[in-house]
């Protein structure tokens, strides 16, 4: 159950820590094929009690876990609750994408979010997101509506919707939250909608959108006016970078941005990754704060997605890169 001191939790933290994939683990994973590599992650321990013996099951069951400490150990439910929204994101974008397709989903949701997949199915089902926290039941509603018109419902609206209504409530909750932990994670979910913000600039430039195809794709709570985003459709090379450069990531997403080209969204996506990591990192090693026990979960994350671009490279028979590191 939740414990109620940071330096207990920090403590326990420390101890799991050293499970991680460090460089050295990196390296020797490097050196070997997809089934040795699969092998050597499970003598070590990793996806313990994993239902197969796939790559992909391996990381889910890792992921899990690590969710799951992560919730035994909290002070602050609520708060750490927050870091498990990207999972509930995934599994309403499932649902509702279902709905709009009229498929099945229910064998890509995921486990291990602050909501029971079930419950979410259960409301998406009947259209009813009353037993959902507020700020969340208005996008939803709006999604569950463009679900349901068909010809007139568009997926990646939907998605927008999905994460406009996480990141509501996280701002919501983060509203009410004192000290430092508040402000560590306020900057970090401002840094998260300003570079998806971006991300779906680049995407929209790309695809030739206009300023009112590219508006319901943006999200709210960032340092970027709704206006300043719309109008960098029309910015030339550089200027883009000049123009979308802003808040507590600029430096990071002017780098994602530089060069002539205008962006690639790839690289964005990096660059979010890179630096949601970093600012992580940086409160890893205070112990009155939620900065080093979420900061555990997203190096978990952030080692998943590193572990699946590794198996990727190994079908391939490409070299994989080398992965941006928490420990």
């Amino acid at each position: 159950m939740p414990q109620e001191s940071y330096p207990y939790a920090v403590g326990r933290v420390r101890a799991v820590e050293e499970r991680l994939l460090d460089g050295s683990r990196w390296a020797r994973l490097r050196e070997l094929d997809e089934h040795d590599a699969v092998r050597y992650l499970a003598e070590a321990g990793y996806g313990a009690n994993a239902a197969g013996s796939e790559p992909e099951d391996l990381i889910e069951a890792e992921l899990l876990r690590a969710r799951e400490f992560v919730e035994e150990v909290t002070p602050d439910k609520r708060l750490s609750d927050l870091f498990l929204l990207r999972v509930d994101a995934h599994n309403l974008k499932v649902l509702l994408k279902s709905r709009l397709l009229g498929a099945e989903g229910g064998a890509l949701l995921l486990p291990g979010g602050g909501f029971e997949p079930a419950a979410l199915a259960q409301a998406v089902e009947s259209g009813d997101f009353s037993a959902l926290p507020a700020a969340m039941q208005a996008p939803l509603a709006q999604a569950w509506e463009l679900a349901g018109a068909k010809e007139g419902g568009s997926a990646p609206e939907i998605s927008a919707l999905c994460d406009r209504a996480v990141f509501a409530h996280a701002f919501s909750v983060l509203k009410g939250a004192r000290g430092q932990s508040g402000a560590e994670l306020r900057a970090y979910f401002v840094v998260q909608v300003d570079f998806l913000n971006v991300l779906s600039v680049v995407r929209a430039r790309r695809l030739g959108y206009t300023e009112k195809e590219l508006a319901p794709m943006l999200l709210s709570g960032g340092s970027h006016a709704a206006q300043e985003l719309q109008a960098a459709l029309a910015a030339e090379g550089r200027e883009l970078a000049g123009l979308l450069a802003k808040g507590p990531a600029a430096e990071a997403i002017a780098a994602a941005l530089e060069g002539a080209s205008g962006a690639d969204a790839t690289e964005v996506e990096r660059r979010m990754d890179r630096e949601l990591l970093r600012l992580a990192r940086e409160r890893k090693y205070e112990s009155f704060s939620m900065g080093p026990i979420v900061g555990y979960l997203l190096a978990r994350e952030a080692e998943a997605k590193a572990l699946r671009v590794f198996f990727a490279a190994r079908r391939a028979g490409v070299e994989p890169a080398a992965p941006d590191l928490y420990v």
